[in-house]
């Protein structure tokens, strides 16, 4: 619309003289007088639906194959089996549960457009590498403060826990209980789950939900914290990084660790010998080692903002900024829908049916 059609000429008159032309006494300079037209106003209205949350069909598959998988370990479906055959039935049961549900929401959910970046695994920076390492030592000591403080305080040691690696096959026992767990269950929960949702409702919201959901497929009451805590700092990782490969890297290392050195430490924990002296050494590596962590991400967002230049009055980033809140609604209605949708409260239910019965 021109700027002559926005306002309404009510005054005309004829004795008006150009405003440059010079003022004289018989001619003064008039005035004119305009009022000024309203117009159209569109009122943007945000919308704070979330709507069908389609990933979660992906999740409630998912976890259905968890809980079936778990009904049969604990009535001894697989005791009799050698241990090739446990070997082969772990890691069918890791793609069963979670590779195989996630390759089939990419297929059906993911525009062809849109399917070059699969399952999240993006090349990172060489940059992230300090921010990693730390995660890493982040990783190993609050899981082993909160299993320490778990079985010190609240339960019994688990036989299980204390169990050493005695196969011949070390590197097999490494292959299937530390690093296909590590790979399935990072490309499920961080190379799907957690971008799905990011993508609707926020970082904040999907690091929150993969972390609570993926505690909530272990069926572990007792370490349900445990897992909890363990599946932020992955997920804040892979949300921080972009890409899941960081938290699969960091996973698999951790599971390794978790072979080698659980056991020990459960078993030290079990003699109750210094319990308390190591509890807290450990409670202090990790706070060092979560300021050192927070100190990186703010390093890293710093040279986020720096490498960004505006083009047209936008600001284009060279690299994808942390994106925690959603870009319509409040992040904290769409963390509760997330949270409190019918599949989730199904799976909470399932999950202490199973833990309490």
């Amino acid at each position: 619309m021109s700027a002559n059609k926005k306002f309404d000429k009510i005054v005309k008159n004829e004795n008006y003289i150009d405003e440059n032309a010079p003022e004289t006494e018989s001619q003064p300079r008039k005035e004119r007088f305009y009022k000024f037209r309203r117009a159209d106003v569109q009122k943007v209205v945000k919308k704070y639906e979330v709507g069908f949350i389609t990933v979660y069909v992906m999740y409630a598959c998912a976890f259905i194959l968890a809980l079936v998988y778990a009904i049969l370990r604990s009535q001894g479906a697989f005791k009799g089996f050698s241990e090739n055959a446990s070997f082969v039935v772990s890691v069918l049961s890791d793609i069963l549960i979670f590779i195989v549900p996630a390759f089939v929401f990419r297929i059906v959910y993911k525009p062809l457009s849109e399917r070059s970046a699969y399952f999240y695994m993006r090349p990172f920076s060489p940059s992230y590498v300090p921010f990693i390492v730390i995660s890493l030592f982040l990783l190993i000591f609050s899981v082993a403060s909160g299993k320490f403080a778990v079985s010190y305080f609240f339960s019994p040691v688990r036989q299980s826990d204390i169990a050493f690696v005695s196969t011949k096959n070390v590197l097999v026992y490494i292959l299937v209980y530390a690093v296909v767990p590590a790979i399935c269950e990072e490309i499920f929960f961080r190379g799907v789950f957690q971008p799905e949702i990011a993508e609707k409702a926020g970082g904040i919201t999907a690091i929150f939900m993969s972390a609570f959901a993926f505690a909530l497929i272990h069926l572990d009451l007792e370490y349900f914290p445990v897992y909890f805590i363990s599946a932020l700092i992955l997920a804040a990782v892979a949300h921080v990084s972009s890409s899941c490969l960081p938290s699969i890297i960091l996973h698999a290392i951790y599971n390794i660790f978790s072979v080698y050195f659980s056991p020990r430490l459960t078993f030290i924990e079990s003699e109750k010998i210094g319990i308390s002296f190591i509890l807290i050494i450990f409670t202090i590596a990790a706070l060092i080692f979560l300021l050192l962590w927070l100190r990186q991400i703010e390093k890293l967002c710093m040279k986020k903002s720096v490498e960004a230049t505006i083009h047209s009055g936008k600001v284009k980033f060279y690299t994808s900024p942390f994106r925690l809140k959603s870009d319509t609604g409040y992040t904290v209605h769409k963390l509760l829908r997330y949270v409190f949708s019918p599949v989730m409260i199904l799976a909470l239910t399932a999950f202490f049916l199973i833990n309490l019965l």
